[in-house]
């Protein structure tokens, strides 16, 4: 299916909601741009009932510094 990504922003108190109440996670393994590290991330997929759904990507750097992406999927 065709997915549309939207820049629409996740507010920041949905966050904690998408991460408690996922409908789905998965790992993803990346490679740092940078410096060529390998990255894990969860990611955490929540739709809702008007087929929208958002992610929240969390990456686990080594520094144990933890990033955020957030992102809207329509389907």
């Amino acid at each position: 299916p065709n997915h549309m990504y939207h820049t629409r922003l996740i507010s920041i108190c949905e966050i904690p909601i998408i991460i408690q109440k996922f409908d789905r996670v998965q790992k993803s393994i990346t490679k740092d741009k940078k410096t060529n590290s390998t990255l894990i991330s969860l990611e955490f997929y929540k739709k809702y009932s008007n087929n929208t759904i958002k992610l929240v990507k969390l990456k686990i750097n080594v520094d144990k510094r933890l990033e955020l992406k957030t992102l809207f999927i329509e389907e």
